[in-house]
């Protein structure tokens, strides 16, 4: 299979610690060696030449809003920062985003402090220099999704390992499996995705070993160091696609991330040792529009090399250009509520005591650090 065009539109973790979903528009010529049959189909691609891309997100937290810009030309991406950029809820409120960030062109963020609504309905708008004008469908905001339990389980899963000479093998690793329940009101589906961050704490102890030419009674100052190191945990879909269609208004049982008890996996030191596991739980309530979007593009990922795979091109796309309706634009424009909680692992392996407690909220501490005989106040 030979790929001619690849458009990739990469969407970074929103303000924080850990990656959202990639996704890449990906148009497939099928080309010699795929079938074994004497004719070959050639599918017609519209040009994708001139192609708007979008990703923007409304959520009813400040700080968590942001919309991206790219434009598709000559194969390549380049970011768009010249444009008009607002939202509009169906209040007639108007809230302009603004590109003023020379590190990040491309992003627009709100010009004032903002924050979303649960109950509103916000549509986006876009109008270029060229005098192209793109709109995206209204999106309602609905009330965020509620954690109702946390919790742990004995379990192994399969992993790919490499070798020290270099090559790979499966193994069984054991590990616990964090499982979740949500609930939402009771007229509502519930549908949401979660980006799952592991905060892992360790101690490196560094004091030197005694002298023997030093007196017994001389002290001996403490080298321990404390700290942690952030992991993202989106191995897994988080996305309830599995119950979308049974309109339940909760989640029961649902797979939130594997915590293998080896420390190398998580490419800790010889002299790391791990204190505990921490679980940060970001999640997004979504409505119907995002939850067919990210089903979708998850469907997309998880099918690579199949023989009746779905083509990337034809992700949905809530977006459309006013001015020339049949110039097609890419991406999504999502209004969603979200919520993070913080769960610290509590196990006592000898009387089967395995529990998930909330605490601080955790998000806000750097991807990684350490402080020298200090312990942190979340350990």
């Amino acid at each position: 299979m030979d790929i001619d065009l690849i458009i990739s539109l990469s969407y970074q973790t929103r303000f924080g610690i850990m990656e959202r979903i990639v996704f890449s528009f990906i148009f497939l010529v099928i080309g010699p060696g795929l079938f074994s049959c004497k004719e070959l189909y050639y599918p017609e691609v519209d040009s994708m030449d001139n192609v708007m891309i979008v990703d923007g997100i409304i959520t009813d937290q400040p700080g968590r809003n942001f919309i991206k810009l790219n434009y598709y030309q000559d194969h390549r991406e380049y970011p768009l920062s010249d444009a008009t950029v607002y939202v509009t809820d169906d209040v007639e409120n108007v809230f302009l985003f603004i590109d003023n960030d020379p590190q990040s062109p491309g992003h627009y963020y709100p010009l004032e402090s903002f924050a979303g609504i649960p109950g509103r309905i916000y549509t986006l708008h876009v109008e270029t220099i060229d005098g192209e004008i793109y709109e995206s469908e209204p999106q309602s905001l609905l009330p965020a999704a509620k954690i109702e339990d946390v919790r742990g389980q004995y379990s192994v899963r399969e992993h790919i390992l490499r070798s020290y000479y270099g090559r790979y093998y499966r193994e069984e690793v054991p590990g616990i499996e964090v499982l979740v329940d949500f609930s939402t009101k009771e007229e509502d589906i519930l549908r949401f995705r979660i980006e799952p961050t592991l905060l892992l704490l360790y101690t490196r102890d560094e004091t030197e070993e005694e002298d023997e030419e030093f007196e017994e009674d001389e002290p001996i100052e403490a080298q321990i160091f404390y700290g942690w190191k952030k992991f993202s945990l989106t191995d897994e879909a988080n996305l309830n696609i599995h119950i979308f269609d049974e309109g339940f208004s909760d989640v029961k049982d649902h797979v939130l991330c594997f915590l293998p008890f080896s420390k190398y996996l998580y490419n800790l030191k010889w002299d790391e040792v791990i204190h505990n596991k921490i679980v940060i739980i970001r999640y997004y309530t979504l409505n119907s529009d995002a939850h067919r979007f990210y089903g979708e593009a998850y469907k997309q990922v998880i099918s690579e090399n199949k023989l009746f795979a779905p083509v990337v091109s034809q992700l949905p796309t809530n977006i459309r250009n006013i001015s020339n309706p049949n110039q097609p634009v890419a991406g999504f424009f999502e209004a969603s509520s979200t919520q993070s909680e913080t769960y610290i692992l509590f196990e006592i392996p000898e009387y089967d005591i395995l529990t998930f407690n909330r605490t601080w909220d955790l998000e806000y501490l750097p991807d990684n650090g350490e402080y020298l005989n200090e312990i942190p106040y979340f350990w």
